[in-house]
């Protein structure tokens, strides 16, 4: 037997499985490497269809798999987290504009006393400027 012709049976018999032609099946009844290689071949094939697991998980297992994954952040939270964060300096900046206008309003006192005396006042009348 030529490696060839063995090379061409066992390709045969990986991708088609039982199925083979009646050259590779010729092959393989001639060739005792290659037919010790299907019977390896088969003996798997069969072990792995026919294996099944009877592994149930138990009632816990979605809740545990689900708490170690990370939360999934959606945008309403991501913006009211960074609302929390500006919080703060929004705070800071209005108390500060309120003690700002509440320090800068003039009392009406105050204001009567910056007016300009009745002299200026006449002279820009009879002045026009």
């Amino acid at each position: 037997m030529t490696a060839r012709a063995c090379a061409r049976a066992r390709d045969e018999l990986l991708r088609g499985g039982d199925r083979v032609s009646g050259g590779a099946a010729r092959h393989l009844a001639t060739c005792d490497p290659c037919a010790a290689f299907a019977a390896r071949f088969a003996a798997a094939r069969h072990g792995l269809r026919d294996h099944r697991t009877p592994v149930v998980p138990d009632g816990g297992f979605a809740a545990r798999v689900t708490a170690a994954l990370p939360a999934a952040e959606t945008g309403a939270d991501a913006m009211s987290r960074a609302a929390l964060r500006l919080l703060p300096a929004a705070l800071a900046m209005a108390l500060l504009l309120g003690a700002w206008c509440w320090l800068g309003t003039s009392t009406p006192a105050s204001l009567a006393a910056s007016l300009p005396s009745d002299d200026v006042l006449a002279w820009v009348l009879e002045n026009g400027s």
